[in-house]
């Protein structure tokens, strides 16, 4: 994604340097995403613009901009939020009991 000259990772990486608030809030993160794609507040996208683009594969998907949040705070621990070690530890603790046959994969 090429939006104004800016790559989604380069995006994704001011974001959560510059809005802490957001860090632990996809929604927000996807919110602000698509308001910024969708134009100035001169001349903004009308909804049937926008969908357009979004059907016609001119968007990422939300759950790319989510993949590029994660990767980010992987390698930048100066971008997790306040939730990150504690969803860390419930993941270890998840992989864990499944190694152990305590829980069971579906």
């Amino acid at each position: 994604m090429n939006h104004k000259g800016v790559k989604l990772e380069e995006w994704v990486k001011d974001q959560l340097s510059r809005k802490p608030e957001i860090r632990d809030d996809d929604r927000r993160l996807i919110a602000n995403f698509y308001w910024w794609v969708s134009g100035s507040a001169d001349s903004p996208l009308t909804l049937r613009e926008f969908l357009s683009k979004f059907v016609s594969d001119k968007l990422p998907m939300p759950d790319s901009i989510l993949r590029t949040r994660r990767r980010l705070q992987e390698m930048y621990p100066e971008l997790r939020g306040e939730k990150y070690e504690e969803r860390a530890g419930y993941r270890q603790q998840v992989e864990s009991n499944v190694r152990d046959g305590k829980e069971r994969v579906y």
